[in-house]
């Protein structure tokens, strides 16, 4: 089974960031990496959600805005987006409304470090009390969660990896924004090749 990497596509389209000002007003005790510790946030509403403003941000000129983004280890989701992929991952995390027809998923699914396997990965300490950064990672699919979208608890849930039906699942629908990296230790987007 190929598994992937999720990056921006920052290369052709804008990404987007939300306000986490606007978010912390409404989720009790709310830290900036909130996601990183896989904590619903709706069991932690102040009140009814209030959809939270979004900036865009690009990298190019004359970007357009995408379908989906990566967010702090959230994506941000179009209209289009959430009804296209709300039958895979709604199972597995929960959606907030955004500001400007786009939604917040916070993605509850994580894979500990059962899912390395050790023989093909390799990993790299560059000083003393550092987390081991992947020079290689390949995962064990026999240990793989049965979501097609998770966070990696090995690498404090700090980014995204998914499987083929994610994957086909946002070509089928022409949805934009992110790029599929089988380099699951790449740690910035690189352009994909024409």
């Amino acid at each position: 089974m190929t598994m992937y990497r999720l990056h921006n596509d920052i290369f052709q389209k804008q990404y987007i960031k939300v306000d986490f000002k606007a978010m912390r007003q409404q989720v009790k005790g709310l830290k900036v990496g909130f996601a990183y510790k896989n904590e619903s946030l709706t069991d932690r509403l102040s009140a009814a959600w209030e959809p939270a403003p979004i900036t865009y941000i690009s990298e190019v000129k004359r970007a357009d805005a995408p379908d989906l983004s990566v967010w702090n280890a959230c994506l941000i989701m179009s209209d289009q987006a959430r009804v296209a992929l709300s039958p895979l991952l709604l199972s597995y995390g929960e959606f907030l409304a955004l500001e400007e027809g786009y939604h917040l998923y916070n993605c509850l699914c994580s894979a500990g470090g059962e899912v390395i396997d050790g023989d093909r990965s390799k990993f790299e300490i560059e000083f003393e009390d550092a987390l081991a950064v992947p020079k290689k990672l390949v995962l064990n699919e026999r240990n793989l969660p049965k979501s097609p979208l998770f966070k990696p608890g090995f690498a404090d849930n700090t980014f995204f990896i998914c499987g083929e039906e994610f994957k086909a699942s946002i070509e089928a629908h022409g949805l934009t924004g992110l790029l599929f990296d089988m380099d699951l230790a790449q740690l910035f987007p690189r352009k994909p090749e024409p």
